[in-house]
């Protein structure tokens, strides 16, 4: 996994913009929960996949595994990176959730909607990630 956000933030600086500039980033490593221990073998739940939130000064890019692929199926250097170009109206969020979690909500494109999750121990680098998005957003909102 840790192979696959790295590939990703290597790939998403080689499609910057020309002159694009990377102004904040924030990574959650994956979490699973251990669900049941049979026999020696012990099988965990998925609680969230790791991603990368990157901040440019021109747009966002999402960098985490494909959702709905097993383990065995996802490629060590594969992931899906979605862009929100911040000409766009893009209105952000940070939600306190249940179990020391927080979510830093995207909304763009009308009823585009993209949550990404994250441990309570990320939540000064979410409130950085935030102030950066509103000083280079300033059409952005909470």
């Amino acid at each position: 996994m840790q192979k696959s956000i790295y590939s990703g933030m290597t790939g998403a600086r080689q499609n910057l913009m020309s002159g694009e500039k990377v102004v904040q980033s924030i990574y959650q490593p994956g979490k699973r929960q251990h669900v049941l221990s049979l026999l020696g073998h012990h099988i965990y739940r998925t609680k969230f996949l790791a991603h990368l939130t990157i901040l440019t000064d021109k747009e966002i890019i999402l960098v985490g595994d494909a959702e709905r692929v097993t383990e065995k199926e996802r490629s060590p250097y594969g992931g899906v990176m979605r862009y929100l170009p911040l000409r766009k109206q893009v209105t952000f969020e940070l939600a306190e959730l249940p179990d020391e979690l927080w979510a830093l909500i995207f909304c763009a494109a009308g009823d585009m909607r993209i949550e990404r999750l994250f441990e309570a121990s990320h939540l000064q680098g979410l409130q950085d990630f935030k102030q950066a998005l509103s000083a280079v957003s300033p059409r952005s909102s909470e």
